[in-house]
């Protein structure tokens, strides 16, 4: 019997850490994606439809992403100026990266957003990006997220 418990034992704790190993994100993806969320910025200040598709992931077009909507997203209801995202919040795992921050407009208040990238190799390319509200303010993400960094 005691045979069995230790054998038993010894099962739990090698799937336990071949489960942990497998699951290890290395934190060198943040840099990467930071500059996938500059060249979105400067997209976006530029207003350049061109520059816009060359950052989109082949899946934007499942979400519905376009330079005309992001556009209308950041400079909603008069809105003149960008300046960037701020509080900024990385949330990734091995092919997918979500990121909540504000979007920094100069005629008003910070405007809650959550950009989704899907890594291609090895740069993070634009999947979708969508307005934040009310419960959506602070989503939950699944237990598959892996590593994050608050900026």
């Amino acid at each position: 019997m005691r045979k069995i418990v230790i054998i038993v034992v010894t099962l739990l704790l090698s799937v336990m850490i071949w489960g942990c190993g497998e699951k290890h994100i290395p934190s060198d993806e943040i840099p990467v994606i930071k500059e996938s969320i500059k060249a979105l910025e400067n997209v976006i200040i530029r207003r350049d439809y061109t520059l816009f598709d060359s950052i989109l992931s082949p899946e934007a077009s499942g979400e519905n992403t376009t330079a005309d909507h992001v556009f209308a997203l950041i400079y909603r209801d008069g809105i003149t100026s960008f300046t960037g995202f701020i509080n900024k919040q990385i949330i990734y795992n091995n092919d997918a990266a979500r990121v909540d921050c504000e979007a920094n407009v100069g005629e008003g208040p910070p405007q809650a957003i959550t950009i989704t990238f899907k890594k291609d190799g090895d740069i993070w390319l634009l999947k979708k990006v969508e307005a934040r509200t009310g419960e959506q303010a602070i989503p939950i993400m699944p237990d598959t997220t892996q590593a994050g960094d608050s900026l």
